[in-house]
Order: structure tokens, then C-alpha cells, then sequence
């Protein structure tokens, strides 16, 4: 019941659910008592004397052969001319596309999704802790410029270009 004063306005403190709470009932779990279910069976059985023969059969024809609207679509989703296609937002598509003024991580990421995880050092051929690593330090997105390192051959690599700087 929602609370309104004497011009109809809705007063702050709707208090149903400590009505919930003080018999009970969790939401969604209320049930009638036997004497109220009993009334409403009287009633509709009341209401279904007083409708002709015709009416009734009308009633019951109604429903039958009626396929709903969602039979047989369950996990099936209809794609429409709306709809997004796949690869339709991807990279240079996509409205946030920042091309080369993108952040280290980003930058990484998209390398990681274009080429993959890295199999192999080029440097020692380990294939233990791999990072992509950039040759030239302009960190582009040119896939050409990226090699596959292990951690230990990417930090000597990194400061022995540090050094030539």
C-alpha cells in the first residue's frame, strides 16, 4: 500500500516490506490464505456460469494451435540489419581508435591479439616467460618492428638500447 496524504501526494516511508517482514514473507512470496483462495475459486467459477456456451467454446479455441512468439529460440539470437557484425567496430573502425597516440599497455594488448602469444626467444630460443618487444623503441604499430623475447634477453635488450641513446 503506498501512503498518500489527504490531497493525493505520495508520503516518503512506504512501509510494505516491514508489513513483508512482520508476517513472514519474503518478496514475491506472499500467498493467500485458504479462505481468500477459496472466494476467488467461487467467484471465477461464478463468472464462467454466467458466460453462454458459445462464449466458452470461443475461449477455448482461442489458444489452440497458436505457436508462441519464441518457440525453439532459446540461445538463438536473430541478427538484423541493425545488429552489429562482427569485426564491424574493430580497430580503425572503432570511434575510440587512437592509432599510434595510444598508451604503452594498449599498445601491447593489440600487439598480443595481431600476433599472439609469443612461442620462442628469437635471441636464446627459451620458451619460458615471452614479452613482445619493440626493436626500435618508437612503439608503432607496425607488427614488423615487434620480435619475440624472454624477460632476461628483453632487459638486456632494453639496456643495451638505453646505452646507444
Amino acid at each position: 500500500m503506498i501512503n498518500r496524504d489527504s490531497n493525493g501526494r505520495f508520503i516518503k516511508g512506504n512501509n510494505s516490506w516491514k508489513l513483508r517482514k512482520k508476517h513472514g514473507h519474503k518478496k514475491g512470496e506472499f500467498k493467500h490464505s485458504e479462505e481468500i483462495k477459496k472466494k476467488i475459486s467461487e467467484n471465477t467459477k461464478k463468472a464462467m456460469e454466467n458466460l453462454s456456451s458459445d462464449s466458452k467454446r470461443r475461449m477455448s479455441e482461442a489458444g489452440k494451435g497458436r505457436v508462441p512468439w519464441n518457440k525453439n529460440t532459446k540461445g538463438v539470437m536473430k541478427s538484423n540489419k541493425t545488429s552489429f557484425k562482427k569485426g564491424d567496430m574493430a580497430d580503425e573502425n572503432n570511434f575510440k581508435w587512437k592509432g599510434d597516440n595510444v598508451g604503452y599497455g594498449a599498445l601491447h594488448g593489440w600487439i598480443k591479439r595481431k600476433k599472439g602469444s609469443p612461442v620462442i626467444c628469437q635471441n636464446c630460443n627459451s620458451t619460458k616467460k615471452l614479452e613482445w618487444a619493440n626493436i626500435n623503441h618508437k612503439y608503432s604499430r607496425n607488427l614488423d618492428e615487434w620480435v619475440s623475447l624472454c624477460v632476461p634477453c628483453h632487459r638486456s635488450y632494453d639496456k643495451s638500447m638505453r646505452s646507444v641513446r
